[in-house]
């Protein structure tokens, strides 16, 4: 799917018409083969809307979700002994 020009070609309303996954496909090219999922994946996942979400559905910046997730995820990491560098 990622090389499939009905996928890469398609216009997206929310991101001003942009062909956003044209970028998504790229960001999967280039994804780092070290890079693995957290041990508790599961977690960050379930928070994901509580914090950067809310940069999609209200005035919170992007940043600031991000960060949240980031120090809740840590935080998490960290109560379940991983040792977690931020």
């Amino acid at each position: 799917d990622l090389e499939s020009q009905a996928f890469l070609d398609k216009p997206f309303p929310y991101f001003g018409g942009q062909q956003a996954n044209r970028i998504f496909a790229e960001s999967a090219r280039n994804v780092s083969t070290a890079w693995s999922y957290l041990p508790f994946q599961v977690y960050a996942n379930s928070i994901f809307n509580d914090t950067v979400g809310k940069a999609y559905v209200s005035r919170v910046r992007l940043s600031d979700g991000l960060d949240a997730w980031k120090d809740a995820c840590a935080e998490y990491g960290n109560e379940q002994g991983f040792a977690v560098n931020r």
